[in-house]
């Protein structure tokens, strides 16, 4: 479940300007990391009602490539907390609570990463681990996204995420593309 994450953004490039707004952090095995930017990336319709679509949020050390509104690689260096989930919508993260379980219904999260020191280029990471339970829970005004989550890892950590802004909607490139291979 995480292959399908990595692939997803797979380059890196470096922020030429360091000034992008903490919207949120995630907090992991005692260290607190910054994220700056939100995306919400649809797969399409699942086989159920629901949509299966990927919620990345990174540092801002990270920049997504797209053309045309579809992901195509990801370039820089830098932080990623990444949740595989299902919605009603592929271009909405609808408010609600979502929880782990193996069901492609909506409100449900299928798996999830976190990467720390991520360089896609080189495709190495300094410490990742998978996000294998937990919740999310999704508030929603407007364009404006409130989301709390409480996860645990598959090496037994306790990993905190919170992340107040907006999410850019955009399409994978295939539906092979992930952030974790």
């Amino acid at each position: 479940m995480m292959a399908v994450l990595l692939t997803l953004v797979m380059g890196c490039k470096k922020d030429s300007d360091n000034t992008a707004p903490v919207l949120g952090n995630f907090n992991y095995d005692g260290s607190s990391y910054s994220l700056s930017q939100g995306f919400i990336i649809g797969y399409g319709q699942s086989d159920t009602t629901s949509f299966g679509i990927d919620l990345v949020l990174m540092s801002s050390g990270l920049t997504i490539i797209e053309s045309g509104g579809t992901a195509t690689t990801v370039t820089g260096n830098g932080e990623v907390f990444g949740l595989s989930l299902f919605s009603t919508t592929q271009t909405v993260l609808e408010p609600g609570n979502y929880t782990f379980g193996l069901s492609q219904e909506a409100g449900t999260c299928t798996d999830g990463f976190l990467f720390i020191q991520y360089d896609p280029k080189n495709d190495e990471v300094v410490k990742q681990d998978a996000i294998t339970g937990g919740t999310l829970v999704v508030i929603k005004v407007d364009d404006q996204y409130d989301l709390t989550m409480n996860m645990t890892t598959y090496l037994g950590k306790t990993t905190t995420a919170s992340f107040k802004g907006t999410l850019s909607y955009l399409v994978a490139e295939t539906k092979s593309l992930s952030l974790i291979q």
